[in-house]
């Protein structure tokens, strides 16, 4: 079979015209899923490719293919953190002029735009609907690690835990003959309802399962009358108030 050299270059034009145009359809195509895609996202920080495709309707490659342009575009934004990835819009609010002379309304408020993370878990546990379960998570706010230090008896940058046990270890020091029950009634569990503020040392071994619960090494573990006891180290800056307060009442100098 023989081709005239005209012949191949109208296939050769037709084909590229073909590329073309495709190329320009799915341009167009993307266009018009981008402006939906943004209008969402704006309204529903933080959702799923799942939950984007499902409310706009866009088929999976267009839709990889629009979210890739607009974050290249930079007009969204795109967090991944192992499993979890959230997206949240870049569009900006112009400022208002400010009247000179005169303090603008909100000055001493703080303006922030939520950017709210994707939970997979979150999602599955609220049945494919992740809108709630992942806004009250995100929502959330971490309190930063308490690092307060305090001095006992001499001893200087002691944590809340170790201060814990040196209060415990101290007054087993002045009480040699104390049995577990007595040394309950001086540090009862209402100062630390979740672990106590100290328990024998099989039930610590026990309940440290994984992690320690409890100050377990043996220049740690306290002996009284009856029984060998471990201090807890689960303190917070919430619950070690209750424990802090008591044992200032009974007399003990902490700074």
């Amino acid at each position: 079979m023989r081709f005239s050299i005209s012949s191949l270059s109208r296939k050769l034009l037709y084909s590229l015209i073909a590329i073309k145009q495709a190329s320009k359809k799915m341009n167009t195509k993307t266009n018009k899923g981008g402006n939906k895609v943004i209008t969402f996202i704006s309204a529903n920080p933080g959702a799923s490719l799942q939950a984007i495709q499902k409310e706009t309707g866009i088929k999976l490659p267009l839709l990889q293919e629009t979210l890739k342009e607009l974050v290249k575009g930079k007009q969204l934004k795109r967090t991944e953190k192992g499993k979890k990835i959230s997206y949240s819009s870049l569009a900006v609010a112009t400022p208002k002029k400010e009247t000179p002379g005169k303090e603008a309304k909100g000055d001493k408020k703080e303006s922030k735009r939520a950017v709210y993370e994707y939970d997979e878990e979150a999602e599955a546990a609220a049945g494919g609907k992740p809108a709630a379960a992942k806004v009250e998570a995100a929502k959330k706010e971490v309190k930063p690690k308490d690092r307060t230090k305090y001095s006992f008896n001499g001893v200087e940058n002691l944590g809340k835990g170790p201060l814990a046990l040196a209060v415990v270890k101290f007054y087993v020091s002045k009480n040699p003959k104390v049995t577990f029950a007595k040394l309950k009634e001086v540090f009862p569990d209402t100062l630390m309802t979740k672990y106590g503020v100290f328990t024998d040392l099989k039930d610590g071994e026990k309940r440290s399962t994984g992690r320690n619960r409890y100050f377990l090494n043996e220049d740690q573990q306290i002996k009284v009358a009856d029984k060998t006891v471990v201090v807890t180290n689960q303190w917070t800056a919430d619950n070690f108030v209750p424990f802090l307060k008591a044992v200032k009442e009974m007399g003990y100098k902490i700074k």
